[in-house]
């Protein structure tokens, strides 16, 4: 028998600890609380969403960090909302990226059919 082959009663053992070791793996499993429900995604209608950028515009034309305050405040609807501009103008806030965010903010505002009803 070659030397990379084990007797087939050490398979039967190590195959019986892995069994015992699964089961308790279950067992520690169904112990643990079901994972809570996504929160809710904020409601967002266009008209909703618009006004929030029509807010932002001024704000990142001034370089003013409640930019970031207001975007928090409805960050699930407008990431909801915008899609990839939604990560895109999270991204630049959170980079202080102020003039990259005030264009993708007016791109956002120009584009309204990227807005979801």
């Amino acid at each position: 028998m070659p030397g990379h082959l084990r007797p087939p009663d050490a398979l039967g053992a190590e195959l019986d600890a892995l069994q015992m070791s699964l089961s308790a793996l279950e067992q520690m499993l169904a112990t643990l609380p079901e994972a809570p429900a996504a929160p809710a995604v904020e409601a967002f209608d266009r008209d909703s969403v618009r006004a929030v950028l029509a807010q932002l515009e001024p704000l990142l034309a001034r370089f003013d960090t409640a930019s970031a305050d207001l975007f928090d405040t409805h960050r699930a609807g407008l990431l909801a909302a915008l899609g990839a501009d939604g990560q895109t103008l999270a991204r630049q806030l959170a980079n202080f990226d102020y003039p990259a965010a005030l264009e993708t903010v007016k791109n956002a505002r120009l584009t309204k059919g990227q807005v979801a009803s």
